[in-house]
């Protein structure tokens, strides 16, 4: 689309240069005639396609702005989900290293259990054989001891051994059976452990997966925004190829009226009367007596007119313009001021009280271009509208940011007449007129016609 608008405008130059070389053939008057219902009209179009232009390199800096943001939140938000999915690896790590550790404690407490078990049945198996025996050779009473011993001595010693044996097997018992238990206890223990670090892991695989799954996705809408903010690049630097093109464009409308101007000027000039030759007759002024001979005096020819001056591509000084917004004199932006891209070719005429003031016409002359912003951002000039103040187009003003304007294209205006009212449209931080100056189209100090108007920074 970009490409079709731009070859028309190709092609709508041309033609306006090849109408510019045409005129040469043309009386002076018809010339200056041409040039303002014609060419003003080119030039004024291409003005507007400026804006426009303008207008669209604003909208979509603004797009790469805004997808440049995005692309940063989203590469702070994708880095965010990355840290957490360290963290979360390095702590799933940390957990797997827990329940291996637990393994190899629960392993070494079942050897321990298995030992246990094991001394325990042998030692059952022991009580178990003794029992046996006992009962086999059948209960051994107090009056057997007694009736079997050799003296008195003899009688404790035995029944002290019944009661070390009794007491022995009581005792062996009730420690494997404390023994078991207390290994069955630690064996539970370490279980019920293992199970809470196992259901830890799988919810922080679930809370990982989670993560990466997020991950991805914003890794995706990352790339999106990237490619918007390419795609943002890629059109700015179209539409500034574009952009760049028109003004070469009108800077070429404006140097083929001053070279045509040049011309008819060059044209008009009388040509010098020739020499009359030594042996000759020569025609004697009107109302004389007739021819003379070759041998008379011949009157000398009237002194030749100094030619106009052709035009210079920089204006010479101060032509009698009123400033634009009396009693505001504080200048927020100074003439060529440093925009990082580019370089201000204007003058910003700003200050307290100012929205809503009147602007003036700075001098005489013909409405060539005006554009009416009726509300958003805009970009570029916002409201705007430019003045010719001669015929052949040669000095112009341009009047920016306005809140609203009075006056329309072809119409003529008074220098001090009211043209619009000072405002913030466009691509504006505050309200302040945008005033610009400009000789055969390029533009100019606006303070080299203001020599005497007190401004201030």
């Amino acid at each position: 689309m970009a490409g079709n608008r731009f070859g028309t405008w190709k092609k709508r130059t041309a033609a306006v240069f090849m109408a510019v070389c045409l005129l040469g053939a043309m009386p002076g008057a018809v010339w200056a005639a041409d040039t303002a219902d014609g060419l003003e009209s080119s030039i004024s179009d291409s003005e507007t396609k400026k804006q426009e232009l303008e207008q669209k390199n604003a909208e979509l800096s603004q797009a790469l702005e805004e997808a440049k943001q995005n692309a940063e939140d989203q590469e702070a938000l994708h880095q965010a989900y990355q840290d957490k999915i360290d963290v979360l690896d390095q702590q799933i790590e940390e957990a797997y290293a827990q329940v291996s550790q637990l393994d190899e404690e629960i392993n070494d407490l079942q050897s321990q259990i298995s030992n246990r078990e094991g001394s325990i049945e042998k030692n059952t198996e022991l009580l178990k054989e003794r029992i046996r025996a006992i009962y086999m050779a059948g209960e051994t009473s107090t009056l057997d001891i007694i009736l079997g011993a050799t003296d008195f001595n003899d009688f404790l010693d035995k029944a002290s051994l019944l009661k070390t044996i009794s007491d022995h097997d009581t005792k062996l018992i009730e420690t494997l059976q404390a023994e078991t238990s207390k290994l069955a206890q630690e064996k539970k223990t370490y279980d019920q452990k293992k199970e809470e670090l196992t259901q830890q892991l799988d919810d922080l695989n679930a809370k990982n997966d989670e993560l990466t799954q997020l991950s991805e996705e914003s890794g995706i809408k990352l790339s999106q925004y990237q490619q918007e903010q390419q795609e943002a690049i890629q059109g700015l630097d179209n539409n500034s190829a574009e952009l760049q093109q028109l003004n070469s464009d009108i800077e070429a409308y404006y140097e083929a009226l001053r070279q045509e101007y040049e011309n008819q000027q060059q044209s008009q000039q009388p040509s010098e009367p020739d020499a009359p030759s030594g042996g000759g007759s020569t025609d004697t002024p009107s109302g004389g007596d007739g021819g003379s001979s070759g041998g008379g005096d011949t009157p000398a020819p009237a002194p030749e007119p100094d030619p106009d001056p052709a035009p210079d591509p920089a204006p010479s000084g101060p032509h009698g313009y009123t400033w634009p917004t009396p009693g505001f004199y504080w200048l927020s932006s100074a003439w060529n001021e440093d925009r990082d891209s580019y370089n201000h070719g204007a003058i910003d005429i700003a200050g307290a009280g100012i929205y809503g003031t009147p602007i003036y016409a700075a001098q005489s002359g013909t409405v060539s271009t005006s554009w009416y912003n009726n509300g958003g951002w805009g970009g570029g000039y916002g409201t705007y509208c430019m003045i010719n103040h001669d015929a052949q187009g040669e000095y112009a003003t341009l009047y920016a940011h306005m809140s609203q304007i009075v006056v329309s294209p072809g119409e003529t205006v008074s220098k001090g007449q009211i043209i619009g009212y000072v405002g913030s449209t466009g691509d504006s931080s505050g309200p302040h007129l945008h005033l610009e100056c400009r000789h055969w189209g390029v533009k100019y100090n606006p303070l080299i016609e203001y020599p005497d108007v007190p401004v201030y920074y």
